[in-house]
Formats: C-alpha cells, structure tokens, sequence
C-alpha cells in the first residue's frame, strides 16, 4: 500500500480491503398523487467508504511503540491524498482517515483497520498522459475508465475579437473571452472553472466568456473530440488530459 507518495509495506502488512462495490448509491425519488409507491429521477454516487485491515509488526530495531508512531505520522494528513491499494496497480483513489484508526497491540505486533473516507469516489489512473494537438480538426480521445470523465483542457493561441470551440458527442463549449499571445485558457470540466494563465504568472478567472457550464466529458471508450475556432481566433496548442476513471 501507498499513501501520499510513501510505501508502507515496511511499517505493516495488508491482510485485507473492506468496501462496497460501488460507492453509497444515492437516488432522488418523489411521490404522485394518487399513484402506488416512488417515481425515479435521478442517481448519484456518494462518497466510498474503504477499511484497510492491517498488521503491525515491530522492526529488529525499534519498538512496536517506535513504530506505531512512525506510521501515525505518514497517515495523518490535512487533506485527501492519493492513496494506492495494490502494488501491482497504477489506480489510486483520493482518501483520507476518518474515524477510529485503533490498533490493538498483541505482543510485540498490532491489528486493527484503517478507515478512509473517499469524497471523490472513483479511481484515477496515475500513468495517464494528456495528448497535444497542433492544429484544428477532428481528434480521437480515449477514457479508459468504465464511467465518464471529465476532461482539463488547456489551449494556447489567440481570440483576437474571435471564439474557440471545444465539441465531444454534440456538447460543445464556446469561449469567446480574452487570451493574447503567450497566455493559456484553462477549461477544466471536472471543477467547472476557466481562467487564463497570463504571462506573468497570475491566473484570470473567465467563466463569463463561456456560453455555457455544461462542459463537454468522455464517455468510457473513444471519443471524437472537435477543435475549431471562428473569427479572428487561432489555436497553436491544444493539450487535453482525459482523467480517465473507473468507479
């Protein structure tokens, strides 16, 4: 197991993973007038709850109490971090300990479960690349997740008074705002924000240049993706991380 970039297999020994399938299934229903039982609008995916079953051993050199709090202090973290279940696998899950994190000591080794609260329930590919285009076009994008994902797109060109069109399955995201030579337009639809990353550094919030929030995603599979521009806007560099996820 890894957490935040730290391989614990010489602190403890996984002896199992304990989880739902699927994350808490959420549905939102109502009730009619004079008809039996619900009506079904709609599903969400709640948070995933994972317990990590552990052993704890002491080393040759230091205590069971050495130890115990060698592992403490690379679990406690202010925020989710990646979190890495199986060696042999490149999908992690951002998560965090929440609750009871007991360790029951039997001699010189302990047991006890690590509870950790997933807020984004999905797992993410850490070898995942992002793709570049140069021109504009027809592109080929892939999700390599079983569940739909929702993709950073970062361009580099010129508006010059023009739009620029980002388009996947009859979805497509128009920006019609600033952006010079130089500059990048960030359109990332996992957070629903845009802004474009300026010359000298600083960032400047452009959600009022989009004619729409509803950002294009990619549904499990390949993806035509369609890059255009109108006007007097040009695209130098398109580059698009697909954030492919697996629920």
């Amino acid at each position: 197991m890894k957490y935040d970039g730290d391989t614990l297999d010489d602190l403890l020994d996984v002896t199992g993973i304990e989880g739902g399938l699927l994350p808490e299934q959420q549905t939102n229903t109502t009730t009619l007038p004079e008809r039996p039982g619900r009506s079904f609008f709609s599903k969400r995916h709640g948070i995933r709850m994972i317990g990590v079953n552990v052993v704890v051993r002491a080393g040759n050199e230091d205590t069971f109490f050495d130890r115990e709090r060698n592992l403490a202090g690379k679990l406690n973290k202010p925020a989710p971090r990646k979190l890495f279940l199986y060696d042999d696998s490149a999908l992690y899950i951002w998560a965090i300990l929440a609750g009871s994190t007991d360790i029951e000591q039997i001699v010189n080794h302990g047991r006890g479960q690590l509870p950790f609260e997933c807020y984004d329930p999905f797992f993410y590919d850490d070898d995942e690349t992002a793709s570049t285009f140069e021109s504009e076009g027809n592109k080929t994008m892939t999700n390599k997740g079983n569940d739909d994902s929702f993709p950073k797109y970062e361009i580099k060109g010129v508006t010059d008074g023009g739009e620029i069109d980002i388009s996947i399955a009859n979805r497509t995201l128009r920006y019609d705002g600033p952006l010079i030579s130089g500059e990048t337009l960030v359109l990332d639809s996992e957070t629903i924000t845009a802004y474009v990353r300026r010359n000298n550094g600083t960032k400047a919030g452009v959600l009022s240049g989009l004619n729409t929030l509803r950002f294009p995603k990619l549904a499990p599979g390949k993806n035509e993706l369609s890059i255009g521009t109108s006007g007097g806007a040009e695209i130098s560099e398109v580059r698009v991380t697909p954030r492919s996820r697996w629920v």
